[in-house]
């Protein structure tokens, strides 16, 4: 059954972003000190990714 063909390349794009962001905050969270500079959330990190690829397909 073919549910919608532009689904699984859509969830495994989302997948991929979600694995890299993880990623990266967890590496730069060994670098990083207490300081007052802006660090977006795990989420608006997410959509700031994310958006910009889903408009690309």
């Amino acid at each position: 059954m073919k549910v919608l063909p532009f689904l699984r390349p859509l969830l495994e794009a989302a997948a991929a972003i979600t694995l890299m962001v993880v990623g990266l905050r967890v590496i730069t969270g060994f670098f990083t000190r207490k300081s007052r500079v802006y660090r977006p959330t795990f989420l608006r990190q997410f959509a700031l990714l994310f958006w910009p690829l889903l408009c690309l397909g």
